[in-house]
């Protein structure tokens, strides 16, 4: 299962002022499925009369053989902790607030899922709401055609926003991405998928204060936790 990401990401106010003073120094398979043979009805006086003989053979979502081939649409929602840091001010206090992505992606091949994933992060304190967020063009890959554990990669955007009274401070570059997860199936072509992910900007983008340059080069990661839904068509 694949999945796009909008990553956003809160910090308190502290941050935000930070940032200013240090820009004044610096300038599958069908799963339920009885058979049932019964008896069959001799067709001559010969034949040897067959008893009923009812088979039952049921499977459950998770001993069904996984398909990974089809459209892929990723739904999660859970916790994160960023940070942020730039020259001159050090590493500013990581914060945790809410996390998730919405992820889109189509099997190349049985094993192999190529998409877009958007991831977000957010929190607002003290009068202060920062954003963390990620768009980036995702290559997915399972252990194997039927197991359910799958690493992502991924290359793409990786932006900051901060608002705090009527001051602002933002950045964005290029980054990268990362998830790990296991689908656990729930019904056919369906599983929830606890996972783990991260965001990273490679290099630090230049900070603006209210829309103008600051001379500050931020680095954005953020890390990600929570459970999602998979459905693949």
């Amino acid at each position: 299962m694949h999945r796009v990401h909008i990553c956003w990401l809160v910090l308190g106010s502290g941050a935000l002022a930070s940032l200013q003073g240090c820009a004044a120094v610096l300038a599958g398979p069908h799963v339920g499925t009885t058979a049932v043979i019964t008896g069959l009805t001799p067709r001559s006086s010969g034949d040897r009369p067959h008893s009923a003989n009812p088979i039952s053979q049921t499977q459950t979502p998770a001993e069904a053989p996984r398909d990974h081939t089809g459209f892929h649409l990723g739904l999660g929602l859970g916790g994160g902790s960023s940070g942020l840091s730039c020259d001159g001010c050090g590493q500013l206090d990581r914060k945790t607030g809410l996390s998730g992505f919405l992820s889109l992606a189509h099997s190349v091949g049985k094993s192999t899922l190529v998409g877009i994933e958007s991831t977000g992060w957010t929190k607002s304190e003290g009068g202060s709401t920062t954003r963390i967020y990620s768009l980036t063009a995702e290559v997915t890959r399972y252990l194997n055609e039927t197991s359910g554990l799958f690493l992502s990669t991924g290359l793409g955007l990786v932006g900051y926003h901060q608002s705090a009274g009527g001051s602002t401070a933002s950045a964005h570059g290029f980054g990268f991405s990362g998830r790990l997860g296991i689908e656990v199936p729930v019904a056919r072509r369906v599983a929830l998928t606890p996972y783990l992910g991260f965001i990273s900007t490679i290099g630090g983008p230049e900070v603006k204060l209210n829309g103008q340059g600051s001379g500050l080069n931020l680095n954005i990661n953020n890390l990600q936790f929570g459970v999602a839904l998979g459905v693949i068509h």
